[in-house]
C-alpha cells in the first residue's frame, strides 16, 4: 500500500494488468485498463484506512505482571551433579 501511494501505483498496475492477462489469457483493452486502475486505487484506498482503524485498537502489551507467580521448587535452582558421562 506504502509503495502504491508513493508513487509507484503506475509499476503496479501494470504488474497487475501482466499477471491477469498471463493467467487468465485475455489481453485487456485500453477502457479495461482504465476501469481496473480506478477499482485498484478504491480497493488500496479501503485497505489503508481498515488498516488505520485497525491501528485505533492497538493496545499495548502491559509491562507488569499480572499473572500470579508459579510455584518455586528450589530443588530445581541447584545444578545437576553430573548432567553428561565422564568422557576423558
Amino acid at each position: 500500500m506504502i509503495t502504491y501511494f508513493a508513487g509507484s501505483a503506475q509499476s503496479v498496475n501494470n504488474f497487475l494488468f501482466r499477471v491477469y492477462e498471463y493467467f487468465f489469457g485475455e489481453t485487456l483493452t485500453d477502457a479495461d485498463r482504465v476501469e481496473l486502475k480506478h477499482e485498484l486505487r478504491v480497493i488500496t484506498l479501503w485497505l489503508t484506512i481498515k488498516f488505520k482503524q485497525s491501528l485505533n485498537e492497538f493496545e499495548p502489551v502491559p509491562t507488569e505482571p499480572t499473572a500470579p507467580q508459579l510455584a518455586h521448587n528450589p530443588a530445581y535452582a541447584e545444578p545437576p551433579l553430573k548432567s553428561y558421562p565422564n568422557m576423558a
